[in-house]
């Protein structure tokens, strides 16, 4: 018997609406820019990455295959090689024995954590080394007439457009962030941003890339518009946390939307992830925002923040507070101690799952899960789903939902004599 495969609700960021996504040729393309290696990553940097795993995790079980490139924004980081898991690493590989960069070091950092929380690494990944796809999209720009040159470099016009703030208002404080970013007074326009950097010859230590508007470097947004842009003209989703939102998006979009048909969107949907924060602050780098290092140090085990960020939604994060990492450890250890008895067997599909389920004990908890699925990624009920499987047997014979559930979330509780051996006691 066929079924209709349910569609994924998402809620898109430029118009506020929640509609069903629709794949393309046979895969959906989907687009996010890493974090800034110039320093080690913390976990408000991981909380964005673990909820486009949802979303990549939960469209292959719906059977639409995705491709994922991630831009490494940093002008430091070397190619990396393929890797055996079927996609590429998140980051270089640490060389043993040579003088890695700080750059190198905090990447490889991202890369770790990210295997250690259960995240799919990307099908495909560029950095900012690609200068030659740059140079080559600001060539089509200045084709196209978005562009005038200064002695400090190439800048985009947005007096062309008709809207550039796309995402509204940006307030204040983003303003004053593009003021210190762009320091040329005399561009056309205060939202005009550089393309390219005119290299500065007294900074020695300043890496510069010939070019046909002399030596230089790519400019802050550039380079995730041309990386993106080898996924073809347009993309299916574009991830990115909040803090991106209004500085950085509305700068790429007018960068890809120069070079389409007019009215064209270049982006299908756009996913901000809310960011993580104790109380009313965002966990940031500079207020000493904890690693997952840290946390594995004061006893925490990975898995228990990815259980943390599963209770809330991507677009409204749980405060993170000691107590509720310890709350999700505690839920974590519950599960896989269930989940040793419970034999889970190999995920089958949607429509294999719904085969097997139709009219049996475990199909009314495939559809609460898959209805929470679908529903704007609603992971908070997908887990209860989960804990309700695992603690009521009998609802689920066979531990089919459970499986697929342990699988579509990514707690990896299959393993789960490794999960709870690893789990140190927590320190006082």
């Amino acid at each position: 018997m066929s079924y209709d495969t349910p569609r994924l609700r998402l809620h898109d960021t430029a118009d506020a609406t929640a509609t069903a996504l629709l794949p393309g040729d046979g895969e959906l393309s989907l687009f996010g820019c890493g974090p800034m290696p110039a320093s080690a990553p913390h976990i408000g940097h991981l909380a964005q990455f673990v909820g486009t795993d949802v979303l990549r995790r939960t469209l292959h079980w719906l059977g639409t295959p995705t491709r994922f490139l991630l831009a490494v924004p940093d002008l430091t980081v070397p190619p990396a090689p393929q890797a055996p898991t079927g996609g590429v690493p998140w980051a270089p590989a640490a060389h043993a024995g040579s003088d890695q960069s700080r750059a190198e070091r905090h990447a490889a950092m991202l890369h770790d954590d990210l295997l250690a929380l259960g995240v799919l690494p990307p099908e495909q990944r560029l950095t900012s080394t690609a200068v030659g796809l740059v140079i080559d999209f600001v060539r089509k720009l200045e084709r196209a007439g978005f562009t005038y040159r200064l002695d400090s470099g190439v800048y985009f016009d947005t007096g062309r457009l008709t809207e550039f703030e796309v995402f509204g208002d940006p307030g204040s404080d983003v303003r004053a962030v593009r003021a210190r970013t762009e320091t040329d007074h005399r561009r056309r326009h205060p939202d005009d941003f550089a393309l390219w950097r005119a290299g500065d010859w007294r900074d020695l230590r300043a890496r510069r890339w010939a070019s046909p508007w002399g030596p230089g470097r790519p400019g802050w947004h550039i380079s995730c518009s041309a990386i993106a842009a080898t996924l073809g003209a347009r993309i299916g989703v574009h991830v990115g946390g909040e803090a991106q939102r209004l500085h950085h998006h509305p700068a790429e979009i007018a960068q890809s939307e120069a070079l389409l048909p007019a009215g064209a969107r270049w982006v299908g949907k756009w996913m901000h992830h809310a960011p993580l924060r104790t109380g009313a602050e965002e966990l940031r780098r500079a207020a000493g925002a904890p690693s997952l290092a840290d946390l594995r140090g004061a006893g925490f085990h990975p898995l228990a923040l990815r259980v943390l960020l599963l209770r809330g939604h991507y677009r409204a994060r749980p405060p993170f507070t000691l107590d509720a990492l310890s709350q999700a450890q505690h839920a974590l250890v519950e599960l896989a101690t269930l989940a040793r008895s419970a034999r889970l067997q190999e995920p089958p599909d949607w429509g294999e799952a719904r085969e097997r389920t139709d009219g049996k004990a475990g199909a009314r908890l495939l559809t609460r899960f898959t209805d929470a699925l679908t529903d704007d990624l609603d992971t908070a009920t997908a887990l209860t789903v989960l804990e309700e499987a695992l603690h009521e047997p009998d609802r689920d014979p066979g531990g089919l939902v459970s499986s697929v559930a342990d699988h579509v979330l990514g707690l990896h509780l299959a393993t789960a004599d490794t999960v709870v051996d690893a789990i140190p006691p927590i320190s006082g």
